[in-house]
């Protein structure tokens, strides 16, 4: 939608809340997101068939309209989470328990000068590895430098990465965003999930370190990536208490479980060892960092 209203910070100053209604007159509350431009956007994954409708309105009082839409069955893959008849797997809504085969792809997989994910069919280095991946049978990717770029020497350095938050400003890059979607939405049609390895906090990136604009930068992401089926969330890491305490982690994860509307999967990416979040309410998955050597022996 358009809203040609000047707004001194649109990221800031003003919020897009929206209203569900389910078939059965239940009600789901989430918001939308400035999107560059006078553009404001708003998403959803629906739980249930039927017919739904929609009421926005923004925090000023300006009003975003109101509709209807029809939530019908297709062949894409459902919300990829816990397999609710036995939670100690992951599955899909609606479907059969699935095994979770991942590769990791380090920092540069979102990178527009690895390939131009516009043109997929002009030499795309990206498309060919994802071809390959399929091949092989992986259904998941764990990738690097995914929410944040880590611009160390031998990661992020010299790979033009989407970062989502902007260090320097505090505020949250439509574009960035853009730029990786273009990927997770081949991935989506692909049936391949997305875990991002450094998560929303990691490790040598930008992220905030305020809690008003931890909860932005929270609120921002889920409004944009959380209606996305295949993703597992990840409050931060790798070794996110290298950088944080416990309970700074575990205040983000209860932050981010109770704005995540959709409930995914969520989880902490630990350093070797035990998991030190395995009992807390937020976390519905463990996990750990391998052993760091190349000796098949370990």
């Amino acid at each position: 939608m358009q809203n040609s209203k000047h707004y001194s910070d649109p990221y800031d100053g003003v919020t897009l809340e929206v209203t569900y209604t389910r078939p059965d007159g239940t009600s789901l509350p989430f918001w939308g997101f400035y999107d560059g431009g006078t553009t404001w956007r708003f998403r959803m994954m629906c739980d249930r068939l039927g017919t739904w409708s929609y009421s926005a309105r923004f925090s000023d009082g300006t009003s975003g309209g109101s509709g209807s839409f029809e939530c019908l069955n297709s062949s894409a893959d459902g919300r990829f989470s816990d397999y609710l008849p036995n939670p100690l797997w992951f599955g899909r809504s609606g479907s059969p328990p699935e095994l979770v085969r991942s590769f990791h792809v380090g920092d540069r997989f979102f990178a527009s000068n690895w390939d131009d994910p516009q043109n997929p069919n002009d030499g795309n280095k990206r498309t060919a590895f994802l071809n390959w991946a399929q091949q092989q049978g992986y259904n998941t990717l764990s990738v690097a430098s995914h929410y944040l770029a880590r611009d160390d020497e031998g990661r992020a350095d010299g790979w033009t990465l989407p970062d989502l938050w902007n260090g320097t400003t505090q505020r949250p890059q439509a574009a960035a965003f853009q730029q990786a979607e273009v990927i997770l939405d081949d991935l989506m049609s692909r049936g391949m999930s997305v875990y991002s390895f450094a998560g929303f906090f990691g490790k040598d990136s930008d992220a905030p370190t305020n809690g008003a604009e931890q909860e932005e930068y929270i609120r921002y992401t889920l409004a944009r990536l959380a209606p996305y089926s295949n993703v597992l969330l990840n409050v931060g890491g790798p070794e996110p208490t290298l950088s944080m305490t416990k309970d700074q982690v575990d205040a983000l994860g209860d932050m981010i479980s109770e704005l995540d509307v959709f409930r995914h999967p969520l989880s902490a990416h630990n350093k070797i060892g035990n998991d030190k979040f395995i009992n807390e309410s937020w976390a519905t998955y463990v996990t750990l960092q391998g052993p760091k050597t190349t000796d098949l022996s370990v």
